[in-house]
C-alpha cells in the first residue's frame, strides 16, 4: 500500500517554487511533489496530466492579462 502523497505546487513567483518544496519536504516527508507551475495555463496542464491528490496555490496568484 502506498501513503505518499501526491502534489502540485502553483506559485506565481517561480523563486518561490524550490522554497515550498523544501519546507514540504521538511515537515511532511510523505508528500511527493510531483510537479510545479508559475502560470495558470502550466497550472491547468500539469493538474490535467499528474492528477494530484494536493494542490498548494498560492492565494495572491497573478493571472495573466489582468490588471
Amino acid at each position: 500500500m502506498n501513503n505518499e502523497i501526491r502534489a502540485i505546487i502553483v506559485e506565481d513567483v517561480e523563486a518561490y517554487l524550490d522554497t515550498i518544496e523544501k519546507l514540504v519536504k521538511e515537515v511532511a516527508p510523505y508528500v511527493h511533489i510531483a510537479g510545479k507551475a508559475s502560470n495558470l495555463k502550466e497550472a491547468r496542464k500539469v493538474i490535467e496530466e499528474l492528477t494530484p491528490n494536493l494542490l498548494f496555490l498560492d492565494i495572491q496568484f497573478e493571472e495573466e492579462g489582468s490588471t
